[in-house]
């Protein structure tokens, strides 16, 4: 096997590995697998409170379409994690904002993601090998998106 491709291996195992220990920890604490899955929404929506949050800049953020988002917000919605509220200025526009239960899980959600983070990554690399490790990351993650750009001119 190559080089690169033990790379890629190794990335993805390890990530997969890693996602199993946090949805294990998150299941443990009552939250259902769907939830799990759009905690990064949740994080995202808490992280930005500071404004107003819409459908289109979660789609852009999470690169995914429309419609994904759509029925992601929607499922959201029907369990009381996210409201969409109307805005003044524009009634055609509805920001996303978190209830007081998606504050929870989201809580909830990032102890489990930074207990797993600690005990992971915290205890077993020094402080030189984690920046080491954030450079080196960085640099495959600017590598993909040059390929993604790429594959969209094509």
């Amino acid at each position: 096997m190559n080089k690169e491709s033990q790379i890629g291996r190794l990335i993805a195992s390890n990530f997969y590995r890693w996602r199993r220990l946090v949805i294990h920890t998150q299941t443990m604490s009552g939250i259902d697998h769907d939830t799990i899955a759009y905690g990064r929404i949740l994080s995202y929506i808490d992280r930005n409170k500071d404004h107003d949050i819409y459908q289109k800049e979660i789609e852009q953020h999470e690169e995914m379409n429309k419609s994904t988002i759509s029925m992601i917000l929607t499922n959201l919605e029907k369990k009381g994690i996210v409201k969409r509220e109307s805005v003044e200025s524009d009634a055609r526009l509805k920001k996303i904002v978190l209830t007081e239960r998606g504050n929870e899980i989201n809580r909830t959600l990032l102890e489990a993601f930074n207990e797993c983070d600690h005990e992971v990554y915290g205890c077993n690399l020094t402080e030189e090998e984690k920046d080491t490790l954030i450079r080196l990351l960085e640099k495959i993650s600017d590598g993909i998106r040059m390929k993604e750009d790429k594959l969209k001119h094509d």
